[in-house]
């Protein structure tokens, strides 16, 4: 698609008349038009104010493609100066999962939880799968030695 023709159609989506732009711009109407019709280009000046107006880059303005910093920014969110996926729940599934292991009877309930909640999108995703393994275990363990020595099992009295 040529320049002229992306111009027009991010004008008629913005809702845009020409004479709109050309006001905003301080030029005259048949400028836009023959930009639009590839009979002339904008200088760089009128095509930075054109992103501005039209609210996109001037990567995509003239290329037609979306930017990959924009892409990426689209799909994950920057914190810290870490990116970190729109959908990622690792730190809060790997807590949890950490948090099953110090209480013993939560473990057994919330470690499968953690284990169908984990994606492999997720930044921590094998660390998860891992401690909520380690806590499921461990929970049998620490419920087997709470239930023998509760029932006194294991034990053996002698009389005497």
């Amino acid at each position: 698609m040529t320049l002229g023709r992306r111009l027009k159609k991010v004008r008629v989506k913005r809702g845009y008349s020409q004479g709109d732009v050309a006001e905003f711009l301080n030029i005259s109407r048949q400028s836009i038009s023959r930009w639009e019709t590839d009979n002339g280009y904008p200088d760089i000046d009128n095509l930075v104010e054109l992103s501005k107006h039209y609210e996109i880059s001037t990567d995509e303005l003239l290329t037609g493609e979306m930017p990959q910093q924009q892409e990426v920014e689209g799909k994950y969110k920057k914190i810290n100066g870490l990116l970190f996926s729109q959908n990622d729940e690792s730190w809060i599934l790997l807590i949890l999962s950490f948090l099953s292991l110090t209480i013993v009877p939560f473990g057994l309930a919330s470690s499968p939880l953690i284990i169908w909640r984990n994606k492999k999108e997720n930044q921590f995703h094998k660390l998860i799968l891992l401690a909520s393994i380690i806590s499921i275990f461990y929970n049998i363990y620490a419920v087997y030695l709470w239930v023998t020595i509760s029932l006194d099992i294991g034990s053996v009295t002698t009389i005497g």
